[in-house]
């Protein structure tokens, strides 16, 4: 065997007559890389354990616009909470939320599934009400009385009108 252990030397003299020195092996490092790295061990071949990869990976952040280069065993060794950091840009999530306004959190993975907590000036359907608040404005007893009132005076004006087109009597003015 040569040096490295890993192989035998392939020389014919060697194969014969064991005992020659051998030389170094010029072969590159075939040992298995910790799962997920996809980079070769630099070193040639060696008997020891490899090295942690020194590579950088570029990789996109959840929000898909920053481009970033993180190590490569920071990656594939780190747990699910430390790989949603390391995959982070940290800027604010462009995500739009349903209500229209844009996502508050900072750059994250999956849907942004939060309530909005923009504050918005609102008034309720009848207008009568305004509060600054996060969230639809809805009508009180009072705006619902102060509408039936409303509705029932239109009806009777509506009705009013009405008659008056319906029963003008024939010898009015203009009908001439």
């Amino acid at each position: 065997p040569l040096t490295c252990t890993n192989h035998r030397c392939g020389r014919e003299c060697h194969l014969v007559a064991p005992g020659n020195k051998c030389e170094e092996c010029e072969l590159g490092c075939s040992k298995p890389r910790p799962p997920g790295c996809p980079h070769p061990c630099p070193r040639p071949c060696h008997s020891a354990p490899c090295p942690p990869c020194s590579q950088t990976v570029r990789q996109r952040c959840h929000c898909k616009i920053s481009g970033l280069y993180i190590p490569c065993m920071s990656v594939f060794t780190a747990d699910d909470e430390t790989k949603t950091k390391l995959t982070s840009c940290n800027n604010q999530c462009p995500k739009e939320l349903s209500c229209g306004h844009r996502c508050r959190l900072l750059c994250h993975p999956g849907d942004c599934g939060a309530q909005c907590v923009h504050k918005v000036k609102l008034r309720c359907p009848c207008r009568r009400i305004k509060k600054v608040r996060q969230t639809q404005l809805q009508c009180d007893d009072t705006c619902k009385e102060q509408q039936r009132k409303v509705t029932q005076v239109r009806l009777t004006w509506t009705h009013l009108d009405s008659f008056r087109l319906i029963y003008t009597p024939l010898d009015s003015p203009g009908l001439t």
